[in-house]
């Protein structure tokens, strides 16, 4: 667990104001077409990727087979080598959990694993195969990574307790915080300017029993599960600075002073040890044993190493160790369970890195200090912070921070790369992947109840299963949905992380549809567009379209074949209902279905509103025509990007009220929209957002946003339209053209529908 600093970034002011009640004036006897604002499309039009190809973006390949059913190793290794052109070495590393085994072979050169090479093979408990993940290297000669991603053994120097058999279990009380001082007490604690200051009330802390080993009359924090020791050195130290301190793990307590309170030292060694322990009881509960237990041995841990304000899982050592700059790392229960998730996550894959596992592993370890204290807290009326992880920790220390588990305005993007602690496109890459993962639980936790906490952590864990090297978020994200639904198929786990990876643009539907149209009377000439923004060819694919209101009754479209990165143009020829009436809305229901790979339907149902009438408006938009300007590399490593953020002004002088018939004309193109924030600030400084995910599937934007029709701007009806509205604008890609043609607040006079 790292913290990371904050870039400020000032904003480009570009005044293109005007006098509203001045092009009232102009107006009056002129008034302005939708035809004529829109009619000279300046707008380039390009394929979403461009010339990108699958490669580009990925280059493991996730694949779940169809019907496939091996029975032995020897199988396995065939079936990988003629599939995907490989030539394997023997004897794989075989991972069990709960409901899967897999099988992580290495390809047959020796520099195989220092580049990186993945090949995993994934089956169930009947030999049935789940899914492959493959990394392969093409070509060894051009390896760049010398040293290997496994990490080289450390010799290490420990002071720990004696085995086991040299003395007998006992039950030994330890007081600690269940979660941490803060959240404990519901926010009710002082918080002081240094940690040394902080008093914590007696009621905080709670009275846990803890198995400990019992020598004679000294006692150590040992068990079958986990043990306390003294972190000496290694041979090579390269994790920085650690302190030297006598007495602490591996070093005997007695009986009477077993018992401690915050500052003394083996509170922090009583406070990891309760918490890693009761850790492990929780997998071994959820089905994590004999067999199929994560941790062959027992875990070991050191909460005061570093002098410094962090902590980490050494993986060659297979060692949890902690620091006590700020507020000691082990007082905080999120920052002792984050690091522990770390160590699932390496023990179920122990070759998950580069591509966006990063960000991943941070964001599971959120994910995973979040849902314990969600649920120890579970009963209570209102959940304090649930959304917040470090609430405590993150106050003290060099960089303060905490992290969120509900950054809504996180966005995925497939071209970035999502390392740890790391800001894109504006927002922080762990939080990217924590976000849908928490809100999948609460989603879960409202249909399903306690039983959710169990049920959306063992598909987190079991999707960590057969996921190697060089994995992306978009991967992952449709691994961890079809591990849903291959465990849980009567419950709607699978939908819930499929509905919130959508909500951050990880999952995209693999084929989009862009209705060109938000106005038309009987002359239109209606057209949509569908693209594939898959990674590869998508088959057989069709389209269902239905409206009543324009006596259209299932017509379809087919392709046999829809290329990677190819887009499709279609003419929709259709008769209005003789009832409509001017300025009503048509609803069209739109269907997409396709077959990827001969052996995975995707359906999608989308409902499109459209206006009947064109609109005549009072005044012309403001005419800019303005590059936004790309993101920058930054030399900050926890913020890599710095982004200009563009404002452009106009100004409202009439002292009027804004009404149903106020309207924001905006026309903007973007080779990526997806890496695009659009905001309309009003007078009274409300901020909207103005995309939507339907407008990432396209390349430009040419909106009226009609304040009657919008359901956030509609909230604006009735307060003040005097003052300065503003339009900020932030292009957050490196290398993504992004024009500002046109924008303004209007009046919509009238529709003319004939």
């Amino acid at each position: 667990m790292k913290k990371y600093l904050l870039l400020i970034i000032p904003f480009i002011f570009i005044s293109c104001g005007s006098d509203s009640s001045k092009n009232d004036n102009k107006t009056n006897s002129k008034n302005i077409s939708y035809e004529k604002i829109f009619s000279n499309n300046n707008i380039e039009k390009k394929s979403i990727f461009g010339s990108i190809s699958k490669d580009d973006i990925v280059n493991g390949y996730l694949e779940f087979p169809k019907e496939k059913y091996l029975n032995n190793v020897t199988e396995m290794k065939e079936y990988l080598e003629s599939t995907y052109s490989l030539k394997l070495k023997n004897n794989p590393f075989i991972k069990k959990v709960i409901n899967y085994t897999s099988y992580k072979f290495v390809q047959d050169n020796i520099k195989a694993r220092e580049c990186g090479s993945s090949i995993n093979i994934t089956i169930d408990k009947d030999n049935k195969v789940f899914k492959t993940y493959i990394y392969k290297i093409k070509d060894f000669s051009i390896c760049k990574r010398a040293e290997g991603y496994i990490p080289k053994k450390r010799a290490l120097n420990l002071e720990e307790p004696p085995s086991l058999d040299a003395g007998t279990l006992i039950k030994v009380p330890v007081k600690i915080f269940n979660i941490d001082p803060l959240t404990d007490s519901d926010g009710d604690l002082e918080i002081t300017v240094s940690i040394d200051d902080i008093k914590v009330p007696d009621s905080t802390y709670i009275i846990k029993d803890v198995d400990a080993l019992k020598v004679g009359n000294k006692i150590y924090l040992a068990n079958e599960r986990v043990r306390a020791v003294d972190f000496k050195s290694t041979q090579e130290v390269l994790d920085g600075p650690f302190i030297q301190q006598q007495n602490q793990q591996g070093v005997f307590f007695t009986e009477n002073n077993f018992t401690k309170v915050f500052f003394e030292k083996q509170f922090l060694d009583q406070m990891a040890f309760y918490h890693l322990d009761s850790s492990i009881k929780y997998l071994e509960d959820l089905g994590y044993k004999n067999e199929n237990t994560i941790f062959k041995e027992a875990l070991k841990f050191d909460s005061q190493v570093y002098a410094g304000n962090k902590s980490m899982y050494k993986t060659d050592l297979k060692l949890l160790t902690y620091g006590i700059g700020g507020a000691p790392d082990a007082s905080d229960a999120d920052v002792i369970r984050h690091e522990f998730a770390h160590a699932i996550n390496f023990e179920i894959s122990s070759d998950f890195n580069s591509g966006d596992t990063g960000a991943m592993s941070e964001g599971f370890a959120d994910y995973w200090a979040g849902y314990y204290s969600l649920f120890e807290q579970k009963d209570k009326l209102e959940v304090f912070q649930k959304d917040i992880v470090f609430n405590f920790d993150g106050l003290y220390g060099l960089n303060k921070t905490t992290r969120s588990l509900n950054n809504k305005d996180a966005k995925y993007s497939p071209f970035a790369v999502y390392s740890a602690h790391v800001k894109v496109n504006g927002q922080s890459a762990d939080e990217l992947w924590s976000t849908p993962l928490f809100s999948t639980l609460k989603d879960s936790i409202v249909l399903y109840n306690n039983d959710a906490y169990d049920e959306v952590n063992v598909i987190l864990l079991e999707s960590f299963s057969g996921i190697g090297y060089g994995i992306k978020m978009l991967q992952m994200a449709e691994n961890i949905v079809k591990t849903a639904e291959n465990l849980y198929p009567n419950k709607r786990y699978s939908e819930l992380f499929l509905n919130n990876f959508k909500k951050h643009n990880i999952i995209q539907d693999k084929l989009t549809y862009v209705l060109n149209n938000d106005y038309i009377n009987k002359y239109t000439k209606l057209n949509f567009t569908y693209t594939n923004k898959y990674f590869e060819n998508l088959n057989n694919l069709s389209v269902n379209l239905s409206s009543d209101e324009m006596n259209i009754k299932n017509k379809t479209y087919s392709n046999d074949i829809l290329e990677i990165s190819s887009t499709k143009q279609s003419e929709l020829q259709f008769t209005l209902d003789e009832n409509l009436q001017c300025s009503d809305e048509i609803k069209i229901n739109i269907t997409n279905s396709l077959n990827l790979d001969n052996q995975r339907l995707e359906k999608n149902i989308n409902t499109k509103t459209l206006r009947y009438g064109l609109p005549i408006f009072n005044s012309m938009p403001l005419i800019v025509n303005t590059n936004i300007p790309n993101a920058k590399k930054s030399s900050n490593p926890f913020n890599p990007l710095s982004v200009v953020p563009m404002l452009f002004s106009q100004r409202f002088t009439k002292d009027e009220l804004i009404s149903e018939n106020f309207a924001f004309i905006l026309e903007l193109s973007s080779e990526d929209l997806s890496q695009v924030k659009i905001e309309l600030i009003s007078p009274n400084k409300k901020k909207f957002n103005l995309l939507s995910k339907e407008d990432y599937l396209s390349s430009n934007i040419k909106k009226v946003f009609s304040f009657k029709n919008n359901k956030l701007l509609k909230n604006l009806i009735n307060t003040n339209a005097t003052g300065g509205w503003y339009l900020n604008i932030e292009n957050r890609g490196l290398d993504n053209k992004t024009v500002l043609y046109r924008y303004g607040l209007v009046k919509i006079l009238k529709y003319v529908c004939n």
